[in-house]
């Protein structure tokens, strides 16, 4: 999480986890961080230019660009006047600004389109979807910029090594350039950095890959593969979530349960929904569904709290949980008995508000 975006007196900056300053106040936002890289804002007129600010504070690109996007795989897209480019991560421009729509493929092979869509809203704010981060501020939409038509495959220099050709490109690996998903007529497959084809295209869908497995889907049934392409689950469930841990959200019969890393059910299909309980609480433990009703389920699987909740829980440092049941504050420890309590406010939330 660090550093970490902060604001005083309508300006922003970042701080190290020591308190001190990664980035001095001074921009309208600072975003969060990606690849040790954050999108900083500042005022233009009516709306705002971006540019780029690494974790020393050094400047990498003044906030100049019309739309910036986050840092993945060592690149991000900008925008200058309408069309795309990328930058790298030495604050070089590593693809001049004339196409629709530009990803990063490996370190000198890019995805382009030529045209591109733009979703207006909020004229000030502007993102490349689906980047998170500059999604809207204070209520309002922002306009979005997506890719239109086919996709190509360009050098450095902008020259074509594949004219547009593939109807959709996605991202498999975050963390490597062996291979990209492509989608073709026949469907999607794996694409090799030489441009030979590692998985031929079949599948109608196909996800990144979390702790070495990837979602797949075809004939409307969906299963796994490994970061080779290789099959090891299967396509047979109705749905399927990536992997946490050891486990994976799966659908059958309108159901939910958890599967293992051969497909095997861990937990028969039980829920309307369940879903990692990343972020508020252990990474390891699941949030559940039924009806409209919450419940969670520790890292061994056991109930911790039964469907009743109005809303997920969350979990303090010192490991009360907190949630709502019949619109009351209620807290639990972690084995799910329960404790004095009278807010949503967690101890160390209540210390630092004093």
């Amino acid at each position: 999480m660090f550093p970490l975006p902060v604001c005083s007196a309508n300006k922003c900056g970042a701080v190290n986890r020591d308190g001190t300053y990664a980035i001095e106040l001074q921009y309208r936002r600072v975003y969060p961080f990606t690849e040790g890289i954050a999108i900083v804002s500042e005022p233009h007129r009516y709306s705002n230019r971006y540019g780029y600010v690494d974790q020393s504070g050094r400047v990498l690109f003044r906030p100049q660009f019309i739309t910036a996007g986050r840092f993945e795989r060592g690149f991000a897209q900008i925008d200058v006047d309408g069309r795309s480019g990328l930058i790298d991560r030495a604050g070089q421009m590593a693809l001049w600004p004339r196409f629709g729509f530009a990803m990063p493929f490996t370190s000198d092979l890019f995805w382009v389109t030529e045209e591109r869509n733009v979703d207006e809203g909020n004229t000030s704010d502007r993102y490349f979807r689906p980047d998170p981060f500059i999604s809207g501020f204070n209520g309002q939409r922002a306009t979005a910029v997506e890719p239109k038509g086919k996709w190509g495959l360009v050098d450095r220099r902008g020259e074509w090594i594949r004219k547009p050709e593939f109807l959709d490109v996605a991202v498999f690996d975050r963390e490597g350039t062996k291979s990209m998903w492509a989608k073709t007529d026949a469907g999607w497959g794996l694409l090799k950095s030489d441009l030979s084809w590692q998985v031929v295209p079949q599948y109608e869908s196909a996800g990144r890959l979390e702790n070495g497995l990837a979602a797949v889907s075809v004939a409307g049934r969906w299963g796994f593969v490994d970061e080779t392409g290789t099959v090891v689950i299967e396509p047979r469930f109705d749905m399927v979530r990536n992997f946490a841990g050891p486990y994976a959200p799966a659908k059958m019969n309108n159901r939910f349960g958890l599967i293992d890393r051969t497909g095997a059910w861990v937990l028969e299909p039980a829920y309307d929904l369940i879903y990692a309980a990343r972020y508020v609480l252990p990474r390891s433990w699941w949030g559940v569904k039924s009806g409209d009703k919450f419940g969670l389920l520790n890292d061994k699987l056991s109930v911790v709290l039964s469907s009743q909740l109005d809303q997920g829980p969350r979990m303090c440092e010192d490991g009360t949980i907190i949630t709502r049941i019949d619109k009351q504050w209620r807290h639990f420890n972690r084995d799910g008995v329960p404790i004095d309590g009278d807010s949503g406010i967690c101890e160390q939330d209540r210390v630092s508000r004093r």
